[in-house]
């Protein structure tokens, strides 16, 4: 079976690594024949400090689907075409937004140096933040603050873009168009079956083409499509290892 884990929310959290309970148990299974794939919003770079180096080589999926790594590399982008970005830059402009624009591995933030946000952003300084004129490539698009963010969303509404609406944290995840974490899972192993461990909003297209979905907190548009969850307690991390485990025995 292909196991695919988010990682904020679902097996990380607040900020810390992936714990070790976690992570042995992901290496049981490895042994055991099964495949693990990580996949996240964040970009690869920021994906790799919260992941033990030992498991840099399992392959990751990256902002969102745009990008896909191996051994600790992109190997397959997903950038906005140009006549779009133009067209995100404006609205920015137009609507003040602060924001990060990530290229395969460099980035722009415009966020203010104390925002909490910038603790999560290249903590382990692998990249660059450049003026994102200086991006060859833009692959995702976080918006954090604007003006008026529904009216901002409203116009984005109109672009042939793919959003994540996390109206809980008051930003607004963009991504290319037809560009979202099934997407890229299906590049990497087509249309074999899979589960998932997810929290969010982003893991919606995972749960919809799921075998097995494991809901991890409460996330409301997950509901209908979770075929278990695991309330988020002070044991969620060794409830999560139990659960995998149980589920590679099935899935043998």
């Amino acid at each position: 079976m292909q196991f695919v884990f988010d990682l904020d929310g679902t097996i990380c959290f607040n900020g810390q690594p992936v714990s070790q309970t976690i992570l042995s148990a992901i290496e049981t299974v490895t042994v055991q024949g099964h495949d693990v794939i990580f996949a996240s919003a964040r970009p690869i770079r920021d994906m790799l400090p919260v992941i033990a180096s030992a498991y840099h080589d399992y392959p990751m999926i990256g902002a969102n689907g745009a990008l896909i790594a191996q051994d600790g590399r992109v190997i397959r982008y997903y950038p906005f075409i140009p006549e779009t970005l133009i067209k995100l830059n404006q609205l920015m402009v137009e609507f003040q937004a602060t924001y990060q624009m990530d290229s395969q591995w460099n980035y722009t933030c415009t966020a203010p140096k104390n925002h909490p946000f910038r603790a999560v952003v290249d903590p382990n300084q692998l990249a660059q933040d450049v003026q994102a004129d200086e991006l060859d490539i833009v692959v995702k698009i976080l918006v954090l603050t604007a003006t008026d963010m529904i009216e901002l969303e409203k116009r984005l509404g109109d672009l042939p873009i793919y959003l994540n609406l996390h109206h809980q944290e008051a930003v607004i995840d963009i991504s290319p168009l037809g560009v979202n974490k099934l997407s890229a899972l299906e590049t990497i192993i087509g249309k074999q079956p899979f589960a998932v461990f997810g929290n969010d909003i982003n893991d919606l297209p995972l749960f919809e083409q799921a075998t097995h979905a494991v809901r991890i907190g409460t996330h409301e548009s997950l509901t209908s499509l979770a075929s278990e969850t695991l309330d988020m307690t002070p044991n969620i991390e060794q409830a999560i290892a139990t659960r995998l485990l149980e589920l590679a025995t099935r899935f043998a």
